[in-house]
């Protein structure tokens, strides 16, 4: 009866946020920190150890306030489809896997512990992308002439900078465009007006936000590379000059 009150107090002080309470040699760890992918999933572990198997134990992921899953001895439960667990008995380890993980992934992550033999909890972090390269479209548009630059799917938020030659045009751009989606990339466009400009063109995106500088760009093919420039303009049709790593390839004949 003693036993049951005690645990009973274990749990009640185990709900008051910020308290941690470990009992004997107990032990919960979890996965260090780490960055979430630009899209794809991730997983983070959580483990309990004690000096004696508990004959009942109660484990669970949360994010922030939001619940993801709970496993009760080898039962487990979800709270909503973006997370699938995994609770072995054998390790007494709960993995939780976020299936759609990306920069809206972020944030603090706890794993609560509760057992006969004492009650813990721990957090650990995901953090946002380092950066998203994403994929590149351009378009010549018409009445009046303009070019437009648009960048999909690219992580963080950043600008599109105009340049001819060496000459900084971005100020005269115009229906410059950001969009976070609900995944936490961003869609982003500008437009320069072109009549009467000389040399070639080209565009540039790039955020100062992140510890890698973006300088997002392409050439016809469906994804976009990192440290890469973009021109086009000067030969007949539309010439495109790819820069990677000091090569350039001329698409000109």
């Amino acid at each position: 009866m003693h036993r049951e009150s005690l645990l009973n107090c274990f749990i009640l002080l185990w709900s008051c946020a910020g308290f941690v309470y470990t009992s004997g040699a107990t032990t919960l760890i979890a996965d260090p920190r780490r960055h979430a992918p630009c899209s794809g999933t991730l997983s983070l572990a959580c483990s309990f150890s004690a000096p004696e198997p508990p004959s009942h134990i109660y484990m669970s992921w949360v994010k922030e306030t939001q619940p993801l899953c709970e496993a009760t001895n080898e039962v487990v439960q979800h709270r909503g489809s973006e997370a699938q667990c995994h609770f072995d008995s054998k390790r007494l380890t709960l993995t939780v896997t976020l299936l759609q993980a990306g920069p809206q992934s972020q944030g603090a992550y706890t794993c609560k512990m509760r057992s006969d033999l004492g009650l813990n909890h721990t957090t650990t972090a995901v953090l946002p992308p380092a950066a998203c390269p994403g994929s590149f479209q351009h378009a010549s548009l018409e009445s009046p002439a303009r070019e437009q630059c648009l960048f999909y799917d690219v992580y963080p938020e950043a600008q599109v900078y105009w340049f001819s030659d060496s000459t900084n045009l971005t100020a005269f751009s115009t229906d410059n465009s950001s969009v976070r989606g609900a995944s936490g990339l961003y869609n982003i466009s500008s437009v320069l007006p072109t009549e009467g400009l000389p040399g070639d063109l080209s565009c540039r995106l790039s955020s100062h936000n992140s510890s890698r500088l973006i300088t997002t760009t392409s050439g016809p093919g469906p994804r976009a590379s990192p440290d890469s420039i973009i021109s086009f303009g000067s030969c007949p049709g539309l010439q495109w000059a790819l820069l990677y790593a000091g090569l350039v390839l001329s698409l000109c004949e």
